[in-house]
């Protein structure tokens, strides 16, 4: 789903930097302080919300969006908690580049 997401950011003109895990992702938004951040909610050994959480303590401002196969009640209101921009469900991937630009226009 990374290489996905990431083929249609590149197809919209929208530079990406990609990780494989939550320590790795973590590292890279302190080097780079990216506009956008796009977590997928199963990231080893961890979940995404969890790297949400621990980025937007750090940063409150941070645009996250949490990307999801099962974006339940449940995820969407723990999201909405930690301060996630948006919950993006796997159908809706082309849908990132239009949510990325409206929050990085904000």
């Amino acid at each position: 789903m990374r290489v996905l997401v990431s083929h249609v950011l590149r197809a919209e003109k929208i530079d990406v930097v990609e990780a494989t895990n939550a320590e790795e992702t973590l590292a890279r938004w302190r080097e780079l302080h990216p506009d956008v951040i796009v977590l997928d909610q199963r990231m080893p050994p961890t979940t995404g919300l969890e790297v949400a959480e621990a980025i937007l303590r750090e940063d409150a401002g941070q645009v996250i969006f949490l990307f999801t196969a099962f974006a339940d009640a449940e995820i969407r209101s723990k999201a909405e908690q930690v301060g996630v921009a948006a919950c993006v469900t796997k159908d809706q991937v082309f849908e990132i580049p239009e949510l990325a630009r409206t929050h990085v226009g904000r």
